[in-house]
């Protein structure tokens, strides 16, 4: 059985650690950076099944890497947006740039579960003879809202 890698990205370290506790309880392999750069630079040596990414970060915003990730990173592992911004805006314009689905903070250890759980499930991931990962994600217009 293959164990899912899950790359979080956010600058507040509370949630970082709070995320990635949760998440390796769960069984999960996780991995965290702390600003959108170095979080771009561990998805270039790294294989990750799903990313979690805060919108609000100083430098780069989660939109900016979000759409770079997107345009750079073969294969683009699905994106959680995990914010605590509600406005339509950001989730809009999100959805636009390929996000997979948000999670809204805070959220109960219960919701994270589920809502990653939903987010694998619906990304095939499937290694080819020669060692590439090839990953689709089912209905981008399936959100996972809070």
């Amino acid at each position: 059985m293959n164990v899912a890698t899950i790359l979080i990205i956010d600058d507040d370290a509370f949630v970082r650690e709070t995320v990635d506790v949760l998440l390796t309880q769960g069984g999960y392999t996780v991995a965290c950076a702390a600003s959108a750069r170095s979080g771009l630079s561990m998805l270039r040596t790294m294989r990750v099944d799903l990313v979690l990414l805060d919108i609000h970060m100083p430098e780069m915003n989660g939109l900016a890497t979000l759409s770079t990730i997107r345009r750079t990173i073969r294969p683009a592992p699905p994106i959680l947006m995990l914010t605590s911004d509600r406005r339509p805006e950001p989730v809009a314009e999100a959805r636009a740039r390929g996000c997979a689905g948000y999670i809204a903070k805070p959220f109960t250890p219960d919701g994270l579960s589920e809502r990653v759980k939903m987010a694998l499930r619906r990304t095939s991931t499937s290694r080819g003879g020669d060692g590439t990962v090839e990953t689709a994600t089912a209905d981008p217009g399936a959100w996972i809202l809070d």
